[in-house]
């Protein structure tokens, strides 16, 4: 990502991620629009509420899983479906790196 290495530059970012269909993009600022193509993919559009530099800004794209907080409406939690995380402990598990993080008690 462009970035300029002064803390206190703030800039407005408008972000563009495409990806595969059964993934979900997450990304720093405002979710404003979704596109979906031909080809199965999606392009997901974010903006800046307010403006940042570009140590606050973050992006992840895997198989996730969204769900509601009961007690804060509007507020969201994501959370790594199984499928996501059996392809992670193919890779990490034979190292033992990660084992205990990856055990059933806890995945949400």
């Amino acid at each position: 990502m462009p970035c300029i290495e002064d803390m206190r530059t703030l800039c407005g970012w408008n972000i563009r991620i495409t990806c595969q269909g059964d993934h979900l993009p997450l990304a720093s600022g405002k979710l404003v629009r979704i596109e979906e193509h031909k080809d199965g993919t999606k392009t997901y559009f974010y903006k800046t509420v307010a403006s940042t530099n570009s140590v606050r800004m973050g992006i992840c794209v895997g198989q996730f899983r969204c769900a509601a907080t009961q007690d804060h409406p509007g507020v969201f939690y994501f959370a790594a479906t199984k499928k996501a995380l059996d392809h992670i402990e193919s890779y990490l598990v034979p190292n033992k790196v990660v084992k205990e993080v990856l055990s059933p008690r806890a995945m949400l």
